[in-house]
C-alpha cells in the first residue's frame, strides 16, 4: 500500500510538471509570435532594431525569439525577460550585415550593466543575465539608445 501510494504521488507529481512545462512552453510560443508580428510591423515602419520586455520566458526561448526575429524582419533585437520575478534573462542577437556597427556582445554587456549581469557571446549573438530586476526600465533605456546611435533610426 505505501508503494503505491508512493508511486501515485510521483504520478502525480510529473503530471504537474508536464502541466507546468507545456504552460512554459505555449507561454514562450506566444511571446515569440506576438514579437515577431511587433518586429515586422517596426521593419515595415523603417526601424532598424526592437528592444523588448517578455515576461516569464528563459534563455533557451529567448534564443528561438531572437532567431525568428532577425530570420523573419531582418532587424536587430533585445529581448529581457524577467523569471521566477528575481531574475532577467537577456539576449541580443544582431543580422550579419550589422555586426559591425552594434555588435551583440558589446550591446549586452552595456546593458547588463544596468541590471548587475554578467554574460557575453559573439557580434551577432550574445546572452547572459542579471539580478537587479529593478535596473530594467534603465537597461530598457540603455538598450534602445545604443542601438539608436548605431543603427539609427527607432
Amino acid at each position: 500500500v505505501a508503494e503505491a501510494r508512493a508511486a501515485a504521488v510521483t504520478v502525480e507529481a510529473e503530471r504537474g510538471a508536464a502541466e507546468t512545462e507545456a504552460a512554459e512552453t505555449e507561454a514562450a510560443a506566444k511571446a515569440v509570435a506576438v514579437t515577431v508580428a511587433e518586429a515586422r510591423a517596426a521593419a515595415d515602419a523603417g526601424d532598424k532594431f526592437v528592444v523588448v520586455q517578455v515576461d516569464d520566458v528563459d534563455g533557451k526561448a529567448l534564443q528561438t525569439l531572437a532567431q525568428k526575429v532577425v530570420k523573419e524582419s531582418g532587424l536587430a533585437v533585445f529581448a529581457l525577460s524577467v523569471v521566477d520575478g528575481d531574475k532577467i534573462a537577456c539576449l541580443a542577437s544582431v543580422p550579419k550585415g550589422d555586426a559591425d556597427a552594434l555588435p551583440a556582445n558589446s550591446w549586452l554587456q552595456t546593458v547588463l550593466a544596468e541590471v548587475n549581469g554578467r554574460g557575453g557571446g559573439r557580434p551577432a549573438q550574445a546572452q547572459g543575465s542579471g539580478t537587479d530586476v529593478a535596473g530594467l526600465p534603465k537597461a530598457l533605456e540603455v538598450a534602445r539608445a545604443m542601438a539608436t546611435e548605431a543603427l539609427g533610426g527607432r
